[in-house]
């Protein structure tokens, strides 16, 4: 009988105000869409992991944000990346549940003192035609800051709470493309099949070890 522990995700309490973070993802620069870096040499990425809608349960990145996301009821996270030298938002999680992890969250300076939370949608809306941050680096982004052409600003290294005016302008601009999350989950494991035919091993994520891609059933094995 398996001893796996079994996932417990819970209802995030949403606050009364829409609030949301944005979050900075390592995007391939040689795939057909900005999809995270799968092949990135020597650090393979799985977050956002929009094939299973989830956040911060495959890995361990940016742990505090995850964790304010949690406490602070946030509605949506919005992803945004770099495509060539362009920085731009492609697309949202509209958040739903979280559990606790049972990892321990760590930073350069050793472990952090709180629970991992890792992050579940119910909806995820990715586009074809990002839309770009049009300010100099570190610019930060105002309240009022969408424009035809895209969105002032530059935006942070990692992640960050927006104000409740920016995501829902931000929202409104991403839906007005067509979601085509369903290709960005195609070109995933296009990128993957990549790697297993240039591994020797035949490892889809050659810095894991891991010969197969993530799926819900692999929920249980990311947890302590």
């Amino acid at each position: 009988m398996s001893t796996r522990k079994k996932p417990k995700w819970e209802k995030i309490d949403r606050s009364e105000e829409i609030t949301a973070h944005i979050a900075y993802y390592y995007s391939d620069q040689k795939a057909d869409l900005p999809i995270r870096g799968v092949r990135k040499y020597r650090d393979n990425k799985a977050d956002p992991n929009i094939e299973t809608k989830t956040y911060g349960l495959f890995t361990t990145c940016m742990p505090p944000a995850r964790k304010n996301m949690v406490l602070n009821g946030n509605w949506y996270i919005f992803f945004f990346t770099n495509r060539g030298k362009q920085r731009m938002f492609t697309g949202y999680y509209e958040l739903d549940k979280y559990l606790i992890t049972g990892v321990t969250p760590r930073n350069k300076g050793g472990p952090y003192k709180f629970d991992d939370y890792a992050l579940l949608a119910k909806k995820i809306h990715f586009v074809r035609n990002g839309i770009p941050l049009l300010g100099d680096l570190w610019d930060p982004i105002p309240d009022d800051s969408t424009t035809d052409d895209g969105i002032i600003g530059y935006g942070p290294r990692d992640s960050k709470p927006i104000s409740s005016t920016f995501a829902k302008q931000l929202k409104q601009k991403l839906d007005g493309q067509e979601d085509i999350s369903s290709e960005y989950i195609e070109e995933i494991h296009r990128m993957e099949k990549e790697n297993q035919e240039k591994s020797e091993a035949k490892f889809k994520y050659p810095s894991w070890e891991r010969k197969n891609g993530f799926t819900n059933k692999d929920f249980a094995g990311f947890l302590k």
